[in-house]
């Protein structure tokens, strides 16, 4: 799985994945089901890191059963990248996004935009 992995992904999403394992909790018990479904989302939308980082967080909010409300903008960015389909398990918890935010904020320089949800 690792070749395939480091065939597949380009060299700066390489770069972008040891950041972020340099950065996850790998003590959380859904920490290799996240690091699969941030593998998956880059691959296969092509996003950045922080992007990925940013939906994977919305999805974390919805899943935990508040009501969101996102803007019309925001929830065409979750249903355009099809994060509703890639991402249903493992809940990360809001103090492991945060921990994984400031990281990658901090360590690597990482702009991470936050979604407004209502």
């Amino acid at each position: 799985m690792l070749a395939f992995v480091g065939c597949s992904l380009s060299a700066p999403q390489q770069a972008q994945l040891v950041d972020f394992e340099g950065c996850a909790d790998k003590s959380h018990v859904a920490y290799q089901e996240m690091r699969g479904h941030v593998v998956t989302v880059m691959l296969q939308q092509g996003l950045d890191l922080a992007e990925t980082v940013t939906g994977l967080e919305v999805l974390e909010e919805i899943r935990s059963g508040r009501d969101v409300r996102l803007s019309s903008a925001d929830a065409d960015f979750i249903n355009r990248n099809e994060f509703l389909g890639l991402y249903g398990g493992g809940a990360m918890g809001r103090t492991w996004f945060a921990a994984l935010r400031r990281c990658l904020e901090e360590r690597h320089g990482y702009k991470i935009r936050r979604i407004e949800i209502r």
